[in-house]
């Protein structure tokens, strides 16, 4: 009986031991295998259009244009990714968007009320009434800065949910900290997948 039970008691550990080296072996990737395969990459703000002629969209600030431009530097420099200026072309889609609590734009517009130039009145019975109004544009959100990775391949679509998303106080300011987070963490799903390989 006690060698039965002591023999239990080594099957057990025995068991239990290869259990959690499977666990161990099992490693969870900080990003899906899609990321880590994709070619050709875009980048757009996180709330333009994310299609290929975002940088003319007015409502796109100077912040997050200039953020842009310092992610597209770094995709470069890095050298994993192409790039492709068409969101609909693209592998992956990098948004970006430069952290703000709220900023409000006010202006005045004075709309003349349809003079012409060259006329020095209306005609009979045409009162001008020029008039002013006021415009006003809010843009409220995070007010940290946000990287974040969609899937690509679906007419440039940021309508799925983000397969990679952090945000950070000054994250793509300086140093570009959130882009170098992705960086590591694409790196790491990389060594990751290919030390599972046989």
């Amino acid at each position: 009986m006690l060698k039965r039970l002591i023999t239990a008691g080594v099957l057990l550990a025995s068991v239990t031991a290869v259990m959690q080296s499977a666990a161990q072996t099992k490693k969870r990737t900080p990003v899906p295998a899609v990321v880590t395969t994709a070619r050709y990459v875009a980048i757009v703000p996180l709330n333009a259009n994310s299609q290929p002629d975002w940088f003319n969209d007015s409502s796109v600030s100077t912040d997050d244009r200039a953020i842009a431009d310092a992610v597209l530097n770094a995709l470069h420099s890095w050298g994993k990714y192409k790039y492709t200026i068409d969101p609909r072309n693209a592998d992956l889609i990098i948004a970006v968007r430069a952290g703000r609590a709220a900023s409000v734009g006010v202006g005045p517009t004075i709309h003349s009320g349809g003079i012409q130039i060259g006329r020095s009145r209306p005609p009979e019975g045409n009162l001008v009434q020029p008039r002013l109004s006021l415009n006003t544009s809010v843009n409220a959100g995070p007010s940290d800065d946000t990287l974040a990775i969609f899937v690509g391949n679906n007419g440039g679509s940021l309508d799925s949910p983000a397969l990679w998303m952090k945000r950070k106080s000054q994250g793509l300011r300086g140093s570009l900290p959130l882009f170098s987070q992705f960086r590591h963490d694409v790196e790491k799903s990389e060594q990751i997948l290919t030390d599972k390989k046989p």
